[in-house]
Formats: C-alpha cells, structure tokens, sequence
C-alpha cells in the first residue's frame, strides 16, 4: 500500500448571467388605448442567485421610438404575487423591490433599479407588467421593436430579447367649438355673420381635403331665409367668393351649393388647401338672413356639421337665431 499523496483542487465559481424567455410574439396597440402589457408570459431564470440586489431592469424602443410614446409598469396591487407602483416606487406583495426611472419618452429607457427583495418570482412579475402606449392622437404606425436587458447585480447580464409592438391609429373626428350663443337678424337687415368665435380642432388631420362643411336650419325654416358665405376679400387671412368658388389668403380651399333656401343646405367641399387656420375662417364667416319683406320670428335654429375627408365627422352642433321686426 503506497504512501497517501494529496492535492489541491482550487474551484472559481462563475456568475450565471440572467436568463430571460419567452419574450417574444407581436403585440398590439391602438391609438388611445390604455397602456398594453407586453407579455403575460415572460419568466427571468438565475441559477446562482438568490437575488438581483444593485441588478437593473432595462426596457427600451430600439426601432421606431417616437417622442410620444411611453414605457410603464400596470399597477396592479400590493397583494400577495401583485405588482405594485406608488410614484417611482415598485413594490411586490407589497415588499419594495426597486425604483424606476425614464420612459417618459419613447427615446428615454424604462430602467428600474432592484433591490435585495428582487427575486427571480419579483422581478418575473414586474416583467410581466412592463407596457407601452402612446399619448400622439395621430401616431406612427411603424412598428416598435420593444427591448429588454437585465442585469443580476453581481457581473451577469442577460442576452436582450426583442419583440414586435405594432400601432394601429385611429382617425380622430373633427371638433367644433364656442358655436354657441344666440344670433339675431333684424328684418330687412343685412346678412349676419353667425359666429366670429367658432374654431375646428382635428389632431389627426393636417387637412381637410375631400371634407364636407354642411350649414341647414333643423327648425322653423322658411322657404325665404337664406344661408352663405361672406365674402372678406383675398388678403392674407380672409375669405373670397367669387361664383361657387372659396379662397383663403387668395387660395382655393373648396367650392359650395345651396343654401338659396332654408330647405336647402349650404354644403362646401373641401380641398387640401383647407387646413384648420382657413377652415376656421370659413367658419367665422358663415352667413344668414331673409329675403322675406315679413320674414317669420320664429326662431330658426341652424345645424353645423363637418368631416374631415379622412372618416371622420364632427358632432353636429346648433345655434338659435332669432328674428327680429324692422
């Protein structure tokens, strides 16, 4: 039997870097949505940590960020399993596992800072609250490539994983507002401009091209009332009438028909050089008054309405005018 003989055996561990699976599928956004989950599924393996204490959860737009869009966490409790926010504060089963910071911006990553309550079920959970969404009211449908990095706190980073986020927009109708207060015509007067304060909002629509604005009276019209367009003239800012035809600042913006009775709407149709500023002017310069020698006093009511070419159509809004003897 030899001599016992011994050597040493020295072991050097090695940091397991985080695992991140099942990131990955499409999903879907709709303009004025609330905030998307991105996945339900994702799970964060680490085969040599307890916890991810000075680890960070990154999550960001690697394709197609717009300034518009956001990253977040959906709160959902501070229950038992529940991810909760308060602030810039994330919590799970109502434990603090980190604080966050950024995605304010599509530009500006999502990054929260973990703790030494972070585990893998923690930060699982927190992965599976991650959402997007957009605060544009007309934004890019390119699709977002949504990235997700984590580090383990102790020299081990994740491989990033990708997936496909797409934005469907949504046309926004056209808005019209302080088309409100009473008018009044006197008999045998002039026309009377209707509204000199009316405007039109449309976020999503830089024009009005192939639109419709639509004037009509819905109560007491008379055969005899009318309804036009006044003519300001062809200088920067106004209105011109010349036939059937509208100029803004000297520009075609559309043409129109009726109105040469109260039965009768005045119907414009407008052109892509009717953005908001001239529509707005159309707007303020929309006209009535009879051709009776005793027009009826009962109180007309005037219906406005207007599509933006794109889908939209606006609420229909009303106004009283009243009708006064000479």
């Amino acid at each position: 039997t030899s001599a016992a003989v011994t050597k040493t055996v020295t072991v050097t561990a090695v940091n397991d870097a985080p695992v991140i699976t099942s990131w990955d599928g499409t999903t879907a956004y709709t303009e004025n949505a609330i905030p998307v989950v991105l996945d339900t599924n994702v799970t964060v393996t680490d085969l040599d940590l307890v916890d991810f204490n000075g680890g960070k959860l990154t999550l960001s737009l690697s394709a197609n960020a717009q300034a518009t869009d956001r990253l977040g966490i959906k709160h959902i409790g501070t229950a038992a399993g529940q991810i909760g926010v308060s602030g810039t504060q994330v919590t799970y089963s109502g434990v603090l596992i980190g604080t966050f910071t950024g995605g304010t911006s599509g530009t500006t990553p999502l990054v929260v800072t973990l703790n030494a309550s972070a585990n893998a079920t923690a930060v699982t959970a927190l992965m599976r609250t991650l959402t997007f969404s957009s605060v544009s009211e007309s934004p890019s449908t390119l699709p977002r490539t949504a990235r997700v990095l984590l580090t383990d706190g102790d020299g081990g980073t994740s491989a990033a994983v990708t997936k496909t986020v797409t934005v469907t927009a949504v046309n926004d109708a056209p808005l019209i507002s302080a088309w409100d207060d009473p008018a009044t015509y006197t008999s045998g007067g002039a026309a009377i401009v209707l509204d000199a304060n009316v405007v039109v909002t449309d976020p999503d629509s830089a024009d009005f091209s192939g639109g419709r604005l639509s004037l009509s009276i819905s109560a007491n019209a008379q055969a005899t009332d009318r309804m036009g367009i006044r003519n300001v003239g062809t200088g920067v800012g106004q209105i011109g009438v010349s036939g059937t035809q509208l100029t803004y600042g000297g520009v075609e913006i559309g043409t129109f028909a009726g109105g040469t009775s109260g039965t009768t709407p005045l119907v414009v149709a407008l052109n892509a050089a009717a953005n908001k500023a001239a529509v707005d002017a159309l707007l303020q310069s929309l006209t009535f008054w009879s051709v009776a020698s005793t027009p009826s006093i009962l109180p007309r009511t005037l219906q406005l309405a207007l599509s933006d070419g794109d889908g939209g159509s606006s609420i229909p809004v009303s106004k009283i005018v009243n009708v006064t003897g000479a």
